[in-house]
């Protein structure tokens, strides 16, 4: 099976993220992603925990993607590296073959990240972010293979945005979905 690997803070899900999930499975790129939202970054502290952001996904996926085609799991996504992560799913699925999944912007700093050599083994997806030069920068690093993925309509959604504008919705609506707005304010009371 070619599993897609989606990590981040997903601080909040908002839909970029749901619309790049949607483009990939649509253009059979994979045949299943699995999300991990990521623990406390070394340099960004994120607002809800690991769990609550697990649970988020799978609510706000649950109305716009088969459950078959993807999976969410919280506690993999608080290994501290990325190159772990990779590690332990393949002890856990031997036979099958991962895509890493990211936003070009993320290619430009690649080769800061722990052992990203490891992580260039899998094939990778690449969300186009307008960046100059990106098939040269993919070229350059080496990925095993890559595609780069045009996803419509994602360039102007932000979550820092939307979390500087939580107690305004007028302002993010084009962002969020009115559903995963209320949950996050559920949570925030609990």
């Amino acid at each position: 099976m070619r599993i897609g690997i989606y990590t981040g803070s997903f601080d909040p899900i908002h839909n970029g993220h749901i619309k790049i999930v949607r483009t990939i499975l649509k253009e059979k790129l994979v045949d299943r992603v699995f999300i991990f939202p990521s623990g406390d970054y070394w340099d960004k502290k994120v607002n809800l925990t690991c769990e609550e952001r697990a649970d988020l996904i799978s609510y706000a996926f649950k109305y716009r993607i088969a459950k078959d085609r993807y999976e969410v799991d919280s506690e993999l996504g608080k290994l501290p590296y990325t190159y772990l992560l990779f590690r332990e799913l393949k002890k856990r699925y031997p036979d099958d073959e991962f895509f890493y999944i990211l936003g070009g912007d993320n290619i430009l700093k690649f080769t800061e990240w722990q052992n990203y050599e490891e992580l260039l083994q899998n094939g990778f997806i690449i969300v186009d972010r307008n960046i100059d030069d990106l098939e040269e920068r993919l070229r350059q690093l080496g990925p095993k293979s890559y595609v780069i993925v045009p996803v419509e309509g994602i360039s102007d959604i932000s979550s820092t945005y939307i979390r500087e504008n939580m107690d305004d919705y007028e302002k993010i609506k084009k962002m969020i979905s009115r559903r995963e707005y209320e949950y996050i304010l559920a949570l925030k009371r609990k």
